[in-house]
């Protein structure tokens, strides 16, 4: 889909200066992204942290993300029940970084997590995100054995945005992936050996260089959503996606 037809004036859409992924399992109550290098990263770079996280039992909270100093908001949360979350994080980096240990900080125990954080430069460091109430846009889906296509409506209000649509699940998400038409993947990351995969998440972007109103972002294809039979508290798995609007300088 093309966003944002008219003309855009002098400022720039934010783009990426980099990314770093993990995929975490086994029960621990912190997950850590070792030695994230972000690379040719540049001075007053926002850095978004995507988060997956799912248990088959009472689901931890995000209790707060860490690292290289930096004062970290949580800018989202979509979550499916008790069973997985979906959140977004963000920081200001006012000087270029350079193997910096970004933390993830858990209430308690989950099953799997997976993290993408990613720098972006040329992005609004007063105001980094779009104003516009209709954004950040959110769905989610409970597993039934049933595939789930994600699909959102979206606006925005500033002039040269970069929308960024990420999806998370814990099933055996197929490879390779069909993102949304328009879109270009920044970062795939996932634990276990395919095709049993589990806390899979794709953070994906599009420029809009002038606003957009009401325009449906639909994933590129039909996500499957693993069901667990004679569960005793019914399917667990679960999938959430979020799309927003980083604002350009």
């Amino acid at each position: 889909m093309i966003l944002g037809g008219a003309a855009a004036p002098a400022s720039v859409v934010p783009s990426t200066d980099g990314a770093a992924a993990k995929g975490h399992g086994g029960g621990t109550n912190v997950l850590t992204t070792n030695d994230v290098t972000l690379t040719n990263a540049t001075a007053n770079a926002i850095l978004v942290a995507t988060i997956y996280h799912e248990l088959n039992g009472a689901l931890p909270t995000i209790t707060s993300v860490t690292g290289a100093s930096l004062t970290w908001t949580k800018r989202s949360g979509v979550a499916t029940g008790g069973i997985s979350s979906l959140e977004v994080w963000w920081a200001l980096a006012p000087t270029p970084l350079s193997g910096v240990t970004i933390t993830v900080n858990f209430s308690g125990n989950y099953d799997a997590a997976a993290i993408i954080v990613v720098p972006f430069k040329n992005a609004n460091t007063s105001t980094p995100w779009d104003s516009n109430v209709a954004v950040p846009a959110s769905t989610t889906s409970v597993g039934t054995g049933a595939d789930y296509t994600p699909s959102v409506v979206v606006s925005t209000t500033a002039n040269n945005c970069l929308l960024l649509y990420s999806a998370g699940t814990n099933q055996s998400w197929g490879l390779p992936d069909t993102v949304t038409p328009g879109f270009t993947s920044i970062a795939f990351v996932f634990n276990g050996t395919a095709p049993v995969l589990y806390a899979c998440m794709e953070v994906t972007s599009a420029p809009a260089a002038s606003p957009i109103t009401g325009v449906t972002e639909t994933w590129g294809s039909a996500i499957p959503i693993r069901a667990v039979p004679n569960s005793p508290i019914g399917p667990y798995t679960g999938l959430q996606a979020t799309c927003d609007a980083l604002v350009g300088a």
